[in-house]
């Protein structure tokens, strides 16, 4: 793929001289970028020619980015504080080593093979966007690293013999054919604990999926899984755990379509938490759970599990739409007693652990300030210049500058448009009629590259459409620090076939009627249409919805599946997010702050974990029937649910609750206080209306998935 470069002086030379304004650089110039985008800017670039001197720009710069392109030679060992960033379209880079005792690596944008090395704590690195990438651990030692985007990653950590893995974090991870794709095993003199993966996308191993063993905790927050066992390679189920302690798997959706089945999971643990259960194995049988293991289970459609020894292990659950408790088989319909109170109390309660830090969201850029609709008057048109890069190279890196365009910039598979920075780099419409960019095609599989700009007028920053009767299935785009400011629509899906498996990474809406809108052929009924318009296997992360009359409108027709908002903020919008039919989305540790409208969140079954809510005007927080929360906090006065629509059922575990319920016909309140007083009993079952205390213990609130141990 050919990059062609373009900067905003340039102009001065391609065109006639009159073309841009004297004032186009200094236009942007007191802005500043994304902190990431900072450091990205500021790292050596390294010449594509240069490829084979990458390890010694390395140990020079320290901090290296390379140019679009595949960058061949000599294995690299990557030490404390040194960087790599690849291109924003992703670079193939030869193997990659993180020497033992290392700190503050950085890694980002390749396709290569990662191996930690074995010895000293490898610490606080940063591994991001990846492609086609195994990571290797064998008896190292990794704590607090984040991972995040592994796109089609496997993941093969065997610290059996010596070493650890503790508080990393997992931010999408998505998995695709080999087996098995998740291999973490510890060891019992130097425990491995506090390891959270929030959303992962387990798909068609030819056999099991996952392997864990001897964890002190493992907690897994959002799942698909499909088809796992395709081949017949494997008679496992498609999770196994031995040896563990506390594991939590949370928001689990999917099912085994595939010809060979199997159980969902076989567990051995010394406590087993499944919560909002919807994963079956589609006649593979009931999941496996292995004496002596104690079960908490919330709201479970699947076809459940089964104890190998029921006597050895409690067993408290509640399943989805219906206000039936069960405590080892026989229904609770008054407070728990007996022998295993105390062991179903501690449960519940758990330890108190360091929460997730929220966003730290500054300001973000804006470079064209409050003026800029005076300032497009009478520019220049530079949208068939624009075009010519596209057309020529794929890839058109744009310097800094305001680059104003009269009509839409057309990119097709694999083409793409790159910026200096947030602040940098500005595509404005000379006018609010037309998209500023049109991304099309008509094939599976096709992607587009958008990074480090803002986008500012026309009347919508990115419109994707088929160009014509295709399948258009858009996938593995490259989406990323990006502004959108005052259009119609920030992104807008216009009714093609799917947008399926994407990372949307920094990009957010400031002043849209919609920031992010998928919009659906209105005449689709089911089935599989060329307009059905579906998203599936979607993450927001570090993403702002500013001041937006809708943050996000996804009003699916066929269902929606595992979207996730991750670290977002929802800030002075009329709604957050208008969502239908959705199955297993979720946001998590996001903020909904300053809304106003009729509700924050609708219409969708949804789930909230580690919510912060404050500052709101809206009537109720959800407009829907079914939602499930954990460690949140609505400080509010607002109730959670409105009056008029009947069937509510919620799961609200460790959260505070300012406004009360509202309107809730069925569910559980787990280690919750709802509104004021001083009585907020440890577990409550809702029926109807009424509330029965079953167990009468002051609860605690505080978070327990989205924690560092």
């Amino acid at each position: 793929m050919c990059v062609v470069s373009v900067s905003a002086q340039s102009y001065h030379y391609a065109l006639d001289e009159k073309s841009v304004p004297d004032s186009q650089d200094s236009e942007v110039s007191e802005a500043e970028n994304l902190p990431e985008e900072k450091l990205y800017f500021d790292s050596y670039l390294l010449p594509l020619e240069d490829a084979y001197k990458l390890q010694e720009a390395l140990d020079t710069y320290g901090a290296v980015r390379l140019e679009e392109g595949n960058y061949p030679g000599p294995k690299i060992v990557l030490k404390s504080g040194q960087r790599l960033y690849g291109h924003p379209t992703k670079n193939k880079v030869p193997s990659i080593t993180i020497k033992a005792g290392s700190k503050d690596v950085w890694v980002l944008n390749v396709n290569s093979n990662i191996t930690f090395e074995a010895g000293a704590e490898i610490s606080n690195c940063t591994i991001k966007n990846l492609l086609f990438t195994t990571l290797e651990c064998k008896d190292c030692s990794l704590s607090d690293n984040v991972f995040i985007n592994l796109d089609r990653c496997m993941l093969n950590w065997d610290c059996g013999n010596a070493g650890y893995f503790r508080n990393n974090k997992f931010i999408k991870h998505w998995i695709h054919g080999r087996w098995p794709q998740i291999v973490m095993k510890g060891n019992s003199i130097t425990p491995s604990y506090g390891n959270v993966s929030v959303w992962l996308n387990l798909l068609t191993p030819g056999g099991h999926s996952a392997e864990f063993e001897n964890l002190k905790s493992l907690t897994w927050v959002g799942v698909d899984a499909e088809s796992w066992n395709y081949d017949g390679e494997s008679d496992k189920p498609l999770l196994n755990m031995k040896k563990m302690g506390e594991v939590s798997l949370v928001g689990m959706t999917g099912g085994n379509n595939g010809p060979h089945k199997t159980p969902v999971f076989d567990v051995e643990a010394e406590i087993l938490n499944i919560q909002k259960q919807s994963l079956t194995s589609k006649g593979g049988g009931a999941s496996v759970v292995q004496p002596n293991t104690d079960v908490f289970s919330l709201s479970d459609d699947s076809e459940g599990y089964k104890l190998v020894n029921p006597q050895s292990g409690t067993n408290l659950a509640m399943f989805s739409n219906s206000a039936d408790v069960y405590l080892d088989k026989s229904p609770v319909v008054s407070k728990i007693t007996g022998g295993n109170l105390e062991k179903i109390k501690a449960n519940i309660i758990g330890s108190q652990s360091k929460p997730w830090s929220r966003g730290e969201f500054g300001n973000l850029p804006d470079p064209m300030g409050g003026e800029w609709g005076g300032k497009r008057k009478n520019q220049l048109d530079q949208s068939e210049y624009i075009q010519n890069l596209v057309d020529s190279g794929n890839i058109a890196e744009l310097d800094e500058g305001v680059y104003y365009i009269g009509s839409s910039i057309v990119l097709r598979d694999g083409q793409g448009i790159v910026g200096k920075g947030t602040a940098k780099t500005v595509l404005v419409g000379l006018t609010d009629d037309f998209p500023l960019i049109i991304g099309e095609g008509a094939s599976s599989a096709v992607d587009f590259t958008l990074a480090n700009m803002t986008l500012q007028g026309g009347r919508s920053g990115f419109r994707i459409r088929s160009d014509g009767d295709s399948f258009l299935q858009v996938t593995s785009c490259n989406l990323k620090f990006l502004v959108f400011r005052d259009q119609q629509y920030g992104i807008h899906l216009d009714k093609f076939y799917g947008f399926d498996n994407n990372f949307i990474d920094h990009v957010s809406f400031v002043k849209c009627g919609v920031g992010f809108y998928q919009e659906v052929d209105p005449s689709y009924v089911s089935g599989q249409t060329k307009s059905m318009m579906y998203v599936d296997k979607l993450v927001f992360y570090e993403s702002q919805f500013i001041n937006c009359d809708i943050g996000v409108s996804m009003m699916a027709g066929r269902a929606d599946n595992l979207i996730a908002w991750v670290n977002c903020k929802f800030d002075g919008n009329r709604i957050a997010a208008d969502l239908k039919y959705h199955i297993g989305s979720f946001f998590a540790n996001c903020d909904f702050i300053n809304n106003s409208g009729e509700y924050i969140i609708g219409e969708s079954t949804i789930s909230i974990y580690s919510g912060l809510f404050k500052n709101n005007k809206s009537n109720t927080i959800f407009k829907s029937r079914d939602v499930y929360m954990e460690g949140t906090v609505v400080s509010d006065n607002i109730p959670l649910f409105a009056n008029d629509i009947k069937s509510r059922n919620a799961f609200i575990v460790n959260s505070s609750l300012s406004g009360g319920l509202g309107r809730l016909d069925y569910g559980l309140l787990v280690n919750s206080v709802i509104g004021s007083g001083n009585s907020h009993p440890l577990l409550i079952k809702v029926n109807e209306k009424a509330q029965t205390v079953l167990i009468d213990s002051q609860s605690h609130p505080y978070p327990q998935l989205l924690v560092r141990h």
